[in-house]
């Protein structure tokens, strides 16, 4: 999506990058046209893009107007409707009203394959188009949606580091300090332990 935006000339001076083959060569100036990855104002950009679409051309496209504004998330759509007729509708008000501002949507997906027929196969996403139905999942939003049962999943990375020694010495130092007698005196755990 940020390469399909293009800055203002005015602005481009503030986007010089320098690059070269090898170091034999010399170093070669550009000027950025479009919204660069990872600057932090690029994905404000990319939105504000969005936002002034749907003020100049949405009320002619109420449908994807609402999805744009209220199911947007950097250049994800995701939307839920009650019926294929509305998921085609959807789909077409979508197509249109980004084709105005000059963006193509790829990366289509539906629970529904009947929505996404008439689209050609690189405008879909790969993973349905590379797995059985029953296998195929996507990553949307940081969460696993699965389209043929229309489900969502999750999975939790175990957060337990590997024991190394200096582990265990970390720990047993946090528990030194933790570890109070009922006089009030701590008591000589850790430092036995240290040993090791």
């Amino acid at each position: 999506m940020f390469r399909q935006i293009l800055i203002h000339p005015h602005d481009r001076k503030f986007q010089h990058i320098f690059f070269r083959k090898n170091e034999n060569e010399p170093l070669l100036e550009y000027e950025l046209n479009t919204v660069t990855y990872g600057l932090n104002p690029s994905p404000y950009h990319a939105l504000r893009v969005l936002r002034q679409l749907i003020t100049d051309d949405g009320a002619a496209f109420p449908r994807a107007s609402r999805a744009l504004r209220e199911s947007t998330y950097i250049d994800d759509v995701c939307v839920a409707v009650s019926s294929i007729t509305e998921a085609c509708l959807l789909k077409t008000e979508l197509i249109t009203l980004l084709k105005l501002g000059g963006f193509e949507l790829r990366k289509w997906a539906s629970n529904e394959p009947a929505v996404l027929d008439d689209l050609p196969p690189d405008h879909k996403t790969a993973v349905l188009l590379l797995k059985a139905d029953s296998e195929a999942s996507l990553r949307v939003l940081g969460i696993k949606w699965h389209p043929s049962e229309d489900q969502f999943s999750y999975s939790v990375r175990d957060l337990t580091p590997a024991t190394t020694k200096r582990l265990v010495l970390s720990q047993i130092t946090c528990l030194q300090y933790n570890l109070v007698e009922p006089r009030g005196q701590r008591r000589p755990t850790g430092r036995c332990l240290k040993h090791w």
